[in-house]
């Protein structure tokens, strides 16, 4: 099995821009469920559009780079805009809430660190409860520190320090890569810092947690500079990190070979604000694969994994994944940790940095140890999700780079499958070459939705680079659909996205950027919107049941479609057998017509009104109103 995708790999390597295109594919009407299964929630993608309070411009590029939903609430994105002249970075957020959007922020006081440079980022957003949220990063330039912003009632904190870390990174590299909250006032951060001299730093790998509100000293994560061989140019980076409850965690990630001095390591792409793209970009995509020369300097070379069992953390550990020889090279790409010691970790290998051969493996938590992970030759997972122990998703791509997903429930693994309408995904005639899931987010057992990126060309030529979109309902994965309404921003075919996260089944969020060619052209946010679908009622009335044949216009159609919730838009179609007699558009949910003259013969019709499917309400047909027209 090819462990990695070339092509995707290679996007990030080379800086590129994802784009999207697409029709919408609405979901069809659910088939009655099992009195013993819930109701299946089938959700409705929103055509993409702008990220409100932003707009494209040809000297910045501005890109959604993290979402994260408080159970049953709110979103929140972490946005940033890179401008290209000065290289600064100007993080911002942006709450949603069914769609409906509150206005961009900055974090107090953000901007002053950030110094002349604007140089700051957000690279971790946790969102445990409503109005509670955390956001870590980086500010400063050229030496760059760790913050914490907490959000309080809807009003976000000033940036603070994370304790201890200064004294760790004596050389000015601090950032704060990933948080986890499993409730308000306990977080886990994990990120990098730098010690010895400047012209030659160490750079290495830290926690720190928060526990009822108060934050303790950042500590080195143990182990894990002896197992990546810091001291002789070794680098490991966190790419996962999961917190069951305060005190209860998991991290995983991988160790890389020391980078060449010609080139820049992993901090290096970390830090890099020119490239646009934000370190969980960089760990989404930087996976296994044949490498290529640019490539191999930051080729991983070893995966670890390590937990935290009641505030402790044990040491950093690579799983002895059976038959990976020491050429072999291997990362867990994702930890998910759905009760106190009950961790799994997901990963990929490979029998060497140039070789198609190898697969994915799951490992579980045990203490502070971890179980000889179990493999497959078939199927690797990008993003792992257990909504609880037992019953986990993971998804990613199979051995004929189709992506596809595997679960778990009641505690036995299933078998992986290819996702439905993967293998017809296109872009302009040419047929997807390789696709992936490469975000999941699950609010329950058995009902994900995913994100992911199909790519059309070779892998050294790639002519596209497209995001596709899938939903799994009741344990039933959906055909994937592209984003509606994506095609009408983006138009060169590339372009980048973030993460997905979900409040709940169906009610979801996830974006990017969009890229646009031409002289000009730039890049801009866009925001994508699942809600749930809602089903509608259309009804039909008649002025008169009989009209006369050449003054029917005396007759008028009314029409009113109806929901649970909100007003349909969109329009009505009245139709006479197969004749359309008129289109309406509707306002608050209704509308009329009149009958055109001559338009229908003398005769009896039984005229219907349908109501076409606009996202997220789902179409409905009315009962027949009879129509007499006579002489």
């Amino acid at each position: 099995m090819r462990r990695r995708s070339v092509i995707l790999a290679s996007l990030v390597a080379g800086g590129l821009v994802v784009g999207f295109g697409g029709a919408p594919v609405l979901a069809a009407d659910a088939a009655p469920a099992a009195s013993a299964a819930p109701a299946p929630v089938r959700g409705a993608w929103l055509p993409a559009q702008e990220l409100p309070g932003t707009s494209l411009a040809s000297d910045a590029a501005t890109n959604l780079d993290l979402v994260a939903c408080a159970p049953g609430a709110e979103c929140v994105t972490a946005d940033d805009t890179l401008k290209f002249k000065t290289n600064a970075d100007v993080p911002f957020l942006v709450s949603e809430k069914t769609a409906h959007w509150a206005k961009a922020q900055q974090i107090p006081g953000l901007a002053a660190l950030a110094g002349k440079a604007d140089n700051a980022a957000i690279h971790g957003l946790a969102c445990p409860a409503s109005g509670y949220c955390v956001a870590v990063g980086f500010y400063g330039s050229p030496a760059t520190h760790a913050f914490v912003s907490q959000e309080t009632k809807g009003a976000w904190g000033k940036p603070v320090q994370i304790p201890g870390l200064a004294a760790l990174d004596t050389v000015g590299l601090g950032s704060a890569d990933l948080v986890s909250c499993p409730s308000v006032g306990n977080c886990t951060v994990a990120g990098s810092y730098g010690n010895g001299s400047k012209d030659s730093p160490v750079l290495r790998e830290y926690v720190a947690s928060e526990a009822g509100g108060h934050w303790h000293d950042a500590i080195p994560v143990p182990g894990l500079d002896a197992l990546a061989d810091v001291a002789d140019g070794g680098e490991a980076g966190v790419a996962s990190l999961s917190c069951a409850s305060a005190g209860d965690c998991a991290l995983g990630g991988s160790y890389f070979v020391p980078p060449s001095p010609s080139g820049p390591g992993v901090r290096g792409l970390r830090h890099d604000a020119a490239s646009a793209r934000p370190a969980t970009q960089f760990r989404q995509f930087a996976r296994l694969g044949p490498a290529t020369t640019a490539q191999a300097t930051s080729v991983p070379e070893g995966a670890f994994v390590a937990a935290e069992v009641g505030g402790t953390w044990g040491d950093a550990t690579t799983p002895a994944i059976p038959g990976l020889t020491s050429t072999g090279e291997a990362e867990v790409s994702s930890v998910a940790c759905p009760a106190a010691g009950d961790c799994i970790a997901a990963g990929a290998y490979s029998d060497s940095a140039s070789s198609n051969a190898g697969g994915g493996f799951y490992l579980t938590q045990n203490g502070t140890g971890w179980s000889t992970p179990t493999t497959s030759s078939t199927f690797a997972a990008e993003s792992l999700v257990c909504p609880s122990v037992g019953n986990c998703t993971a998804a990613g791509g199979d051995v004929n780079n189709i992506a596809a997903a595997q679960r778990e429930e009641g505690g036995v693994w299933g078998p992986p499958a290819e996702l439905p309408g993967a293998r017809g995904l296109a872009y302009k005639g040419k047929k997807a070459s390789e696709s992936a899931v490469l975000s999941l987010a699950c609010p329950s057992a058995g009902n994900c939705s995913a994100a992911g990126l199909y790519a059309t060309g070779s892998a050294t030529n790639p002519t596209a680079v497209l995001n596709f979109l899938a939903s799994d309902v009741n344990g039933t994965w959906q055909a994937v659909q592209v984003p509606p309404g994506l095609a009408a921003l983006g138009t060169s075919g590339f372009g980048l996205f973030g993460n997905l996260a979900c409040a709940s089944p169906a009610n979801c969020l996830t974006g990017g950027s969009y890229d646009v060619s031409g002289a000009h052209g730039g890049a801009g946010a866009f925001e994508l919107t699942e809600l749930p679908a809602r089903s509608t009622g259309t009804l039909i009335g008649l002025s008169a049941g009989t009209v006369v044949y050449g003054k029917e216009q005396a007759g008028r159609v009314s029409v009113k479609v109806t929901a649970g919730l909100g007003f349909p838009p969109g329009r009505v179609v009245v139709w006479a057998g197969p004749k359309a007699v008129c289109a309406i558009a509707l306002k608050s949910g209704q509308g009329s017509c009149l009958l055109t003259a001559k338009e229908l013969g003398t005769g009896t019709y039984h005229l219907v009104a349908r109501y076409s499917a606009t996202a997220p309400y789902l179409q409905s047909t009315s009962a027949p109103k009879t129509l007499v027209v006579k002489k």
